[in-house]
């Protein structure tokens, strides 16, 4: 039998002496020549209109070099759907959305600063449940979806406050629930659940006298950010460097722009040095993405033998304040929530809802623990 170089063998990892000696400078760690240090304010409000700024006091305070708000940072990003601002614009649409931040030359420093910034809110309706914002009459979150740029695969809904709506048909449902001689139908519900990574979220950024944008940031998929980065700044994408520490755990959530996009609007106004921004354990908590909560309807019909005949679900994927990568989860989801069963009579609606929570994003699984738990347990319930 050939021998092979590594396959078969034990090989040491390239980074396991740093890492068991303790010198592994991970992404939280990382310091860079004259770098300033960032801080944000948060939303104190699940949905409501900014009526009002002041960011005078924070911009006189000693030993700020930059004080900046959504007018500052007009940029608009997002991976299938175009709806997420780096910093509130008009509105805010959950507790804990980024909506001014300061560049100091400490934490300390930057934490005072950003106490004196004065917000006036005008409340509006909230919703925490993606049934509720889906019933019609709800008020949208996202008034102006149906103008925002979207991938080709999207399909809208009439239904408010819907980002992606997958349908899948096999048969016909109804005939098949009134042939049954059994029809059970429940509800399951799966709360949204946090990563909870080893490392809280952190980036750094600058930009050169050139206009280069460099981002020293763990994330897991440094090239798509770049290209997503790109398309929201208007730049070639040569023009913008992704630098990748060591990460300490991120499971899906260090997939996407979050508190990189707080420490790039910094960096555009701050004359060439460096800004890092990092998050404390709270601030990851809200601020950075959380698996999708799901509501599971299942309606299932089957013979007296057990023989399964038809099955209807809707499933409303709880998408939080901004898309990120509810129309995949929902897609990836909704698709094998039926299970691994022959059944003739299939209906499947699955919703990605705006709601007024915490952005939903990548998680393990993809939605596919939520609908496969849904799914089994109703089969035992069932039974």
């Amino acid at each position: 039998m050939e021998e092979l170089a590594v396959v078969g063998k034990s090989v040491t990892r390239i980074d396991a002496e740093e890492k068991v000696t303790g010198q592994t400078v991970y992404g939280y760690d990382l310091v860079l020549p004259g770098m300033l240090y960032g801080k944000a304010l948060f939303s104190t409000r699940p949905h409501a209109i900014i009526k009002r700024i002041n960011t005078e006091k924070a911009k006189n305070y000693p030993g700020v070099h930059a004080v900046i708000t959504g007018a500052d940072a007009p940029w608009i990003h997002g991976e299938t759907i175009k709806d997420t601002p780096f910093l509130a614009q008009g509105k805010v649409r959950y507790v804990g959305e980024p909506i001014a931040a300061v560049a100091a030359v400490d934490e300390d420093t930057a934490q005072a600063a950003v106490a004196l910034i004065e917000v006036e809110y005008e409340d509006l309706p909230a919703y925490f449940s993606p049934e509720e914002a889906s019933k019609p009459g709800a008020r949208a979150i996202h008034e102006d979806y149906p103008k925002y740029h979207k991938a080709d695969f999207i399909v809208t809904s009439p239904l408010p406050n819907v980002c992606e709506h997958f349908k899948l048909r096999t048969g016909e449902v109804e005939q098949g629930l009134r042939k049954s001689d059994l029809v059970l139908e429940q509800r399951y519900r799966v709360p949204a659940i946090q990563h909870a990574a080893m490392e809280p979220h952190s980036a750094h950024a600058m930009v050169d006298d050139s206009g280069k944008l460099t981002v020293w940031v763990p994330n897991d998929a440094p090239f798509r950010v770049r290209t997503e980065t790109a398309e929201a700044l208007g730049l070639p994408p040569e023009k913008i460097r992704y630098i990748n520490p060591y990460q300490g755990g991120g499971f899906g959530s260090k997939g996407g722009l979050k508190v990189e996009r707080i420490a790039i609007a910094l960096a555009y106004h701050t004359k060439g040095r460096p800004v890092r921004v990092k998050f404390n354990r709270q601030e990851t908590f809200v601020s950075t993405s959380t698996r999708h909560g799901a509501i599971v309807r299942i309606k299932s019909g089957v013979k007296s033998d057990g023989t399964l005949v038809a099955r209807e679900i809707t499933i409303y994927w709880d998408a939080g304040a901004y898309s990120e990568k509810s129309a995949t989860v929902c897609i990836r989801g909704s698709l094998p929530s039926p299970g691994p069963y022959r059944i003739p009579h299939v209906k499947v609606d699955g919703y990605a809802v705006y709601t007024n929570k915490p952005v939903a994003g990548a998680f393990r699984g993809y939605g596919i623990p939520q609908a496969a738990w849904a799914c089994e347990q109703h089969m035992d319930d069932l039974a």
